[in-house]
């Protein structure tokens, strides 16, 4: 167990919840049992509402995310908002509202370095709208839509509606290793796609703009994993 001199995990009520301070020094195991015994301890005073953890002097893997946002689900009613750096800078926001929309699953959403990344397949009449670029682990089924501020990368099939570069980014793109879509939107500009039964294509694909038109062009898949 934890034995240094300073605490490791501090907590702290603020006005728009609680703010765990954990120190990224001991061992990330430790650190998460500590968090766990301060919760207990606490009985029902941080049991419900929004939580912030600072950590410092370490960088939380995805690994490391996933375990502490399970942490708190499945031990109380907070919810996991944010990682900010010791300076108070945002790391990592988890979506809330998206959360909600799709209700729990066993990996949450994150939100990494003004990326979204969604481990979910989105259905019909389901809209995600970021100011970032979106990353989305699944598929994108017809009927539902996507807009983003920066780029949209698909791992799986995209049969909705795109729109990528939304506030106007012309160097915007998309990708997707099928893409399908109904209708691409990249800044002012729109592409439809044709009527009938859409072609599977044999390889990922990318839409960006070209002059005045936005064209679509095979990739490697490998260029794929370099927007993650």
């Amino acid at each position: 167990m934890i034995s240094k001199n300073e605490e490791p995990v501090i907590f702290k009520g603020t006005k728009k919840g609680l703010l765990i301070v954990v120190d990224g020094t001991y061992p990330f195991d430790e650190l998460l049992d500590e968090i766990n015994i301060k919760l207990h301890e606490s009985g029902d005073f941080f049991r419900e509402g929004q939580v912030k953890v600072q950590v410092k002097n370490k960088q939380l893997n995805l690994t490391e995310l996933n375990l502490l946002s399970k942490l708190f689900s499945e031990e109380t009613n907070l919810e996991l908002a944010e990682i900010i750096s010791e300076a108070g800078e945002v790391l990592v926001s988890f979506p809330s509202s998206f959360q909600r929309e799709l209700g729990k699953r066993e990996e949450p959403d994150y939100r990494i370095n003004n990326s979204l990344i969604i481990r979910k397949t989105l259905r019909s009449g389901q809209k995600v709208e970021f100011p970032g670029t979106i990353i989305i682990l699944g598929n994108v089924n017809p009927g539902a839509e996507i807009v983003a501020k920066g780029d949209i990368v698909v791992f799986g099939e995209l049969q909705g509606i795109c729109h990528a570069g939304a506030k106007g980014d012309v160097e915007a793109s998309i990708l997707a290793v099928k893409l399908m879509a109904t209708q691409l939107r990249i800044a002012d500009l729109v592409s439809r796609a044709p009527e009938g039964t859409p072609v599977v294509p044999d390889t990922p694909e990318r839409a960006f703009i070209n002059g005045n038109q936005i064209v679509v062009e095979s990739i490697d898949h490998n260029k794929l994993k370099d927007k993650i």
